[in-house]
């Protein structure tokens, strides 16, 4: 724990005892909504703490002033995320969520196969695999190699994955 954890300050506007973590000083706050804010509380002090939940609330004031100056009044869709920013929801999706939401069953195999066989646990693996398969049959030479030289089976399943991994990768 930090030492200021246990440290609280009293909220010039809500009056309640907050940790530090959630008050603002007075003198941090912008100007224009510390102007809004001493219209409602003239006793606010310079060197005072304010909570973030009355700044936020004053801060969206701010902001309904702001866009009915600028466009004459709220829409309701501008009503919507001033109303959102007020409850601190999110307003926006996650697309990447709702595209993952939207992919077929053959389109999640190919993202799986695809991840995996371009992976580098996948590629050091398989060589590993062909250098032990060259090997074995390198020095099987010089007896009787079940693969020999240019090693035709592992040409062909290199061949078949690279056929069934291209159109998907």
């Amino acid at each position: 724990m930090s030492p200021d954890s246990s440290k609280t300050a009293q909220c010039q506007i809500c009056e309640e005892l907050k940790p530090m973590s959630e008050v603002l000083p007075m003198r941090l706050v912008r100007d224009a909504v510390a102007e809004m804010m001493r219209k409602e509380h003239p006793s606010l002090a310079d060197d005072g703490y304010v909570c973030l939940t009355d700044v936020n609330l004053y801060r969206m004031q701010r902001v309904r002033q702001l866009v009915a100056e600028e466009v004459g009044g709220l829409s309701a869709a501008e009503m919507a995320v001033v109303k959102s920013l007020e409850q601190q929801e999110v307003i926006s999706t996650n697309v990447n969520r709702t595209f993952a939401d939207k992919l077929t069953a053959g389109q999640r195999v190919a993202d799986r196969v695809a991840e995996f066989g371009g992976s580098w646990p996948f590629i050091i693996t398989f060589g590993a695999i062909l250098l032990i398969w060259i090997a074995t049959n390198s020095i099987g030479l010089m007896r009787k190699p079940f693969d020999p030289y240019p090693f035709i089976l592992p040409n062909l399943c290199l061949s078949c994955l690279a056929a069934v991994q291209a159109p998907i990768i």
